[in-house]
């Protein structure tokens, strides 16, 4: 922050990573993954995979006691 600041930079927002990806709506994307997985996990092809992984990784993205608790921070000039 020390050489952002004396760079001319200023913060706007700093925040846990899983809070920052809630604004943006990461829930919504879960949730369209569970819906197709529960729609395609009978065939199982990549769709059906891909819907799987999009809801599992989701909640490594946003664990307060892992990755959720890395900090966005938003600089502006």
């Amino acid at each position: 922050m020390r050489v952002a600041r004396a760079s001319g930079f200023a913060l706007t927002d700093d925040r846990p990573q899983s809070e920052w990806l809630r604004d943006l709506g990461i829930e919504a994307l879960v949730e369209a993954g569970r819906r197709t997985w529960e729609a395609r996990a009978h065939i199982g092809d990549l769709e059906a995979l891909a819907g799987r992984s999009r809801a599992t990784e989701a909640s490594a993205l946003v664990d307060p006691a892992g990755l959720g608790a890395h900090r966005v921070v938003t600089l502006t000039r």
